[in-house]
This record gives structure tokens, C-alpha cells and sequence, in this order.
């Protein structure tokens, strides 16, 4: 049987910012330069012609030794003398380079893709995706999300029909990889397919980093699709597919050190002004940082502080001041002794969780030189124009929907913390405070409204800032705990109660939690009725600004967008849990 000369091609971008003073030929030879000093011996594949017309085509061929991938396990049963215990295999690779109209393409085969997807665009066939398709355009079918906030770090997607990009285009979601469908017209008109070629009506494409049709293609055809690929990047994007930019790779190390730094320098200027700074503390494991038993920051091999409840910027400062472990006459030293100190959480059974320095912890937004960066998980990620005015429409609506100006009525003395404010509330009718209430490590509120109709979970934050992303994490939480014991055995309702009925010994707090008055029936019995109440959580929050603004009519002047992303994003789990969403701004004195 004849070898047919036909494939699938997958076809990556050069990514020329990193070589942008040499010309095509000088980046393809500083390419190989670097994978042969890497030990990756690349030869030159002599080719049959040397013309190409308006392209310039270089092969390279490498090839390496491997043990088979079984030996490994079989070693142990074999004769020391048996000669299978030298095999290798040699995989030969390639990788081919083809400039066309200053920009450069390569594919690859074996495990050349390995070695050159490095010096690649990371969104190459992404942009191919967002400059051929509309918004509405019903083509997706599959998708690869990762997560910038919340629990949820990434995702797969298979669809039975074909999904439209404006169905998927999610706050909090990144597209990471498209699967979609190529109808006739587009393979004809836009990628220069034959009539004569298409046998099928359609035929898929895989975008990500690369793109691919999943169509087998010659030599010659390759080229010619490098041609029409070439001419659909000259076109604007249709639509924004992404709307913040995940800062990694080679090309962004320099941004990344700069906001490395500016992230630094505004740190320890909030810190030399005695105030707390606007970034959350959190793991990059969330769920299992929220909910740990103990915390600890180690100090030396022999020394640490421990936490038995997540600490707070200032709790950490304090402690570190008491053990004497701070120098911070300059940033330098204050990066050294405070930044670059490690945060251990630990489980119930004692074993860490999640581990990482005080700066990895801080979770926010920044700003330099007009534009804004979010440090969101240990990665930094750039917010696109676009993304900031999708999301105060986006919040709008929420806003509209779940505004509630009548629920709570006590104002907020912004001098003093949320529990001050929380305690205001005890001895009311139809009122449970729960502030510090914490059974399985859960905060299911600080305060409970409860009527026969309807039961209102409410969570307290004092300033609506990038710390608001931290709170609807515990609202996501304590949502998921709910929906678990209301549909089994109310057992983490059993537990609430008779862990608030238990006063501290030190806490003045929860001595005055304690001798509120429960329900008759018990807190179990408000839930386990004939006809469930409706289920609401609240989010009410006092703004600290001098100036007076309201959320609801002045969202503009509110800046920051991880609070809002953060308001999106639960509004959207709430729904899918069935629960009601209320949205409180606290009036203050």
C-alpha cells in the first residue's frame, strides 16, 4: 500500500516580541541555538528544492534514545544478564519552520511540538478564532476553561449540539482551548479548500495555543493554508474571547517583575501609613485554606506562630511585632521579613495543605501606568479595556435584581470592625447573631433572619475592595454546607446551635451570642418544615470612602473590579444552588 503524503497539520506562531531586532532567518537560527545548547542536537534536513516562492522552508531533525516506558516495571524480574535491559528506542523528531509575510510558522513532529511550543504564540489559534467567527456564531463543540476566582481552578466541556461563544464567554473564565465546527463556506473562503477537496459538509478545528483542522492536507496545501491564515490575522477580532490576559512566559517576565515590585512598594506604603492594605489573604488552594484548622508561619527551624483562626494583615503584623521578627526600615527589609515569610495551613488531621510566602498569599488589584493587573492565585493576569465595562454592565444588572435597601437598618460605625455592627443585631425579633460561629471550620453568617416564609443568611463587610472576593468565598462555602444538610440530616444545623450556646471563656463576644434567645424548636426546626422557606444569602457591606456613594447609582466611581468580578461570580452560584441573592449597602454614622 502507497504511504499517502496527506495529514492533519498542526500549525504554531513564533512569537518574534523576544526577537523583534533580528529578521526571520536570524530567529530561526537563535532558535536552534538554544534548543542544541538545551542538548537537543538538531541537523538540517536537506530538502529537494530550495525555492519556495514568497515562503522560506527550514527542517531540522533530532533524535533521542528512551528505555521503553514498560522496562521499568518488568527491571526487577529480569536476568542482570539479559540484554533487554539495555534497549532503547530512537525516536526521531522534527521540526520545520516556514516564514511568510515577516511572521513565522512552525510545525512539528515526534516530540519536536515539545521543544518549540515555548518560543511560541500562547494564543495563536485562539486570535484565528475570535477574527473568523461573530459572537453569536453556533460553533463551539468543546471548550477548556481555566478559572481566575473561586473554588473552581479549570474545566472541560463537551456539547451535544453546537454552543454559541457568547453562551460561554463567562466572567471568571478563561479560554484556555476551543474545539469548533468549520462549515463548507469557511473551509472554501476563508482557509482556500477546493470544492473538489471537501467531502464532508464540515470539518472540526482545534484552537489554542496552536491551530489545527482536522482535515488531512499535502506539502503544498500546508503552504497555501499558512497563506489564508496569514490573511485572516490581518482582520480585527469580532469579539473579545478573553478578557483578561494571563501574564506567563518569557515574553512577560520583565511586566511580571514590575508588578512584582509595584505590588511590593504599595504594600509597605499602606503598611508605613498604619493602614491595611486592599488585598485579601488567601491560598491559591482556597476551599482548603478557608476551611483549615491551624495556621502557622514559620520563623526559624525551631520557631513559629500559630493561628487557630485564619489571620487577618493585622494579626500577622502584630504577631510578627511580638516575637520581634520584623525589620522594615526599608522596603527591602520589609519584603525579606515580612513578604517572603511562609504560611502553612493544616487540616484537621494535621497535615498541610497548602504552603506558600505572605506575598503568594495577596490577592488584588493594582494599577501602573494606567492599566489595571490583578495578582489573583499566584499569577498575575492584565484586564483588557473591554472587560471593565462588560463587567459594571454585568454587575448592573445583579445590582438591579438584588438590591435591598429596607432588610437591615442599623448603621455601621466605620471606626470600628463588623462584629460591633453584628452585635447590634442580637435581641431582635426573628434574629440569631452567628458572628465567629464556626462549626466545621463553616461560617454560615454573621446574622440570620428568619420567618416562616423565608430564612436570610447574612454575611458582613466592612468596604466594598478587592477583600469582597474573600467574602463571597465564605458565602460560596457556607451555601454549599447549607444546601448538604438541608438535604440529609441538619446535622451541621445541630452543631451550629450547640456551638453558639457555648460561651468563650475570654470572649465577651460570644458570651453575649450565647444568651441571645434560640427558637423554641431549635435552629434544626426552622428548616425542617412541610414547606421549605426560601433560602436567601445576603451580602451587605459598608463603603469606607470619605465621599457618599451609593453601589446601586454610582458603580463607576467603585474601582475595584475584583470586587465586582467577585459579586458576578456568586450571583451565578447562588442561582444554580436555587438560592435567593439579596445585595446590602449598611448606611453609616
Amino acid at each position: 500500500m502507497a504511504l499517502s503524503n496527506r495529514l492533519p497539520v498542526t500549525i504554531y506562531e513564533i512569537e518574534r516580541e523576544e526577537f523583534e531586532k533580528l529578521d526571520e532567518n536570524d530567529t530561526i537560527g537563535e532558535i536552534i541555538r538554544r534548543l542544541n545548547e538545551e542538548g537537543i542536537s538538531l541537523s538540517e534536513i536537506t530538502l529537494n528544492k530550495q525555492e519556495f516562492g514568497d515562503y522560506t522552508v527550514n527542517f531540522y531533525q533530532f533524535h533521542k534514545f528512551y528505555p521503553p516506558t514498560w522496562l521499568k516495571f518488568l527491571s526487577p524480574i529480569i536476568d542482570q544478564g539479559d540484554r533487554i535491559l539495555k534497549a532503547n528506542n530512537n525516536i526521531y523528531s522534527f521540526i520545520g519552520f516556514i516564514a511568510y509575510k515577516k511572521r513565522i510558522y512552525a510545525i512539528a513532529g515526534g516530540y519536536g511540538s515539545f521543544e518549540i511550543e515555548r518560543f511560541t504564540k500562547p494564543d495563536f489559534g485562539l486570535e484565528i478564532i475570535v477574527k473568523l467567527f461573530e459572537r453569536d456564531s453556533r460553533v463551539i463543540r468543546s471548550i477548556q476553561q481555566r478559572g481566575v476566582t473561586g473554588i473552581v481552578m479549570g474545566q472541560s466541556r463537551f456539547y451535544r449540539g453546537d454552543q454559541r461563544f457568547s453562551d460561554e464567554n463567562s466572567f471568571g473564565q478563561i479560554f484556555k482551548q476551543v474545539q469548533a465546527e468549520l462549515n463548507r463556506e469557511h473551509l472554501i473562503k476563508s482557509f482556500g479548500f477546493s470544492k473538489t477537496d471537501i467531502k464532508k459538509e464540515n470539518a472540526g478545528c482545534l484552537a489554542k495555543s496552536s491551530f489545527k483542522i482536522n482535515k488531512a492536507i499535502n506539502f503544498d496545501e500546508l503552504l497555501n493554508l499558512i497563506k489564508k491564515i496569514e490573511l485572516i490575522q490581518r482582520k480585527d477580532a469580532k469579539f473579545t474571547l478573553n478578557k483578561v490576559v494571563h501574564l506567563r512566559g518569557k515574553r512577560f517576565e520583565k511586566l511580571v517583575k514590575q508588578l512584582d515590585e509595584a505590588l511590593i512598594l504599595q504594600v509597605y506604603a499602606d503598611y508605613k501609613a498604619g493602614q491595611i492594605p486592599d488585598f485579601e489573604i488567601c491560598s491559591e488552594k482556597m476551599e482548603e485554606y478557608l476551611t483549615a484548622e491551624k495556621y502557622v508561619i514559620d520563623l526559624s527551624a525551631s520557631e513559629s506562630i500559630e493561628f487557630f483562626h485564619r489571620p487577618s494583615w493585622n494579626t500577622i503584623i502584630n504577631k510578627l511585632k511580638e516575637k520581634k521578627s520584623i525589620e522594615d526600615e526599608d522596603v527591602y527589609q520589609f519584603k525579606h521579613f515580612v513578604l517572603m515569610r511562609k504560611i502553612g495551613s493544616f487540616n484537621e488531621a494535621g497535615t498541610r495543605v497548602s504552603f506558600a510566602s505572605i506575598f503568594d498569599h495577596l490577592n488584588g488589584e493594582i494599577t501602573v501606568n494606567g492599566r489595571s493587573y490583578f495578582h489573583i492565585d499566584e499569577s498575575w493576569y492584565r484586564i483588557e479595556p473591554s472587560f471593565i465595562n462588560d463587567l459594571n454592565i454585568q454587575c448592573d444588572g445583579i445590582l438591579k435584581d438584588a438590591w435591598d435597601e429596607s432588610l437591615l437598618t442599623n448603621k455601621f460605625d466605620t471606626s470600628k470592625d463588623e462584629d460591633v455592627f453584628n452585635q447590634s443585631y442580637i435581641g431582635k425579633p426573628g434574629t440569631l447573631v452567628l458572628d465567629t460561629v464556626t462549626p466545621e471550620n463553616i461560617e454560615c453568617c454573621d446574622i440570620l433572619l428568619y420567618s416562616p416564609d423565608e430564612i436570610i443568611f447574612v454575611h458582613v463587610k466592612k468596604g466594598f475592595k478587592n477583600t469582597i472576593r474573600d467574602l463571597t468565598a465564605q458565602i460560596s462555602i457556607a451555601a454549599k454546607r447549607v444546601r448538604e444538610t438541608v438535604q440529609s440530616d441538619f446535622a451541621y444545623f445541630e452543631k451550629l446551635e450547640e456551638t453558639a450556646k457555648r460561651p468563650g471563656k475570654k470572649s465577651e463576644m460570644r458570651k453575649l451570642i450565647a444568651s441571645q434567645k434560640f427558637p423554641s424548636k431549635g435552629i434544626t426546626d426552622l428548616f425542617n418544615q412541610t414547606r421549605m422557606p426560601k433560602l436567601t444569602f445576603c451580602l451587605a457591606f459598608v463603603d469606607t470612602a470619605l465621599e457618599s456613594r451609593s453601589l446601586r447609582t454610582d458603580l463607576k466611581k467603585f474601582n475595584s473590579n475584583i470586587a465586582k468580578y467577585s459579586l458576578i461570580e456568586l450571583s451565578q452560584e447562588l442561582r444554580l444552588l436555587n438560592y435567593g441573592f439579596k445585595i446590602v449597602q449598611l448606611g453609616k454614622f
